[in-house]
């Protein structure tokens, strides 16, 4: 499967919608695949990676990512996952040893818990694909 093969089974769950915007990326933030809006830049990756490895004890509390400003309710070093919400919306970023996936969602028809499930799965499913 390519790497854009991977967006439509984040984007969905088979009943759910999950992510409006998600996106495959390297630990730097180049993407390998990301739907048209889903605008993650390298830049956001110091902090992604920060909050991946060191979890809330980073001190990054809210962070600008996809053009929207997130505060971020949950990071887990153990789980390397981040969650972040800004108003209705928010995101889900789960890290494998070599890329990244994040799951954005804008208003309040894709729930949370949705969009995180659906992104760890994507997760280990690329986890497994790629023999990490």
């Amino acid at each position: 499967m390519s790497w854009d093969g991977w967006l439509p089974f984040m984007q969905s769950d088979g009943t759910n919608t999950c992510s409006h915007e998600c996106g495959i990326f390297d630990t730097q933030g180049n993407p390998w695949a990301k739907t048209a809006n889903c605008n993650a830049t390298a830049a956001n990756f110091a902090d992604l990676n920060k909050l991946f490895n060191s979890g809330m004890e980073c001190g990054v509390t809210s962070m600008t990512i996809n053009n929207k400003k997130y505060f971020i309710i949950r990071a887990d070093k153990e789980d390397k996952t981040v969650e972040g919400k800004c108003g209705p919306g928010g995101f889900c970023a789960a890290k494998g040893e070599t890329f990244a996936v994040i799951g954005f969602y804008n208003d309040a028809s894709v729930q949370p818990g949705n969009n995180k499930k659906q992104v760890e799965k994507c997760r280990g499913e690329l986890c497994k694909a790629l023999g990490q």
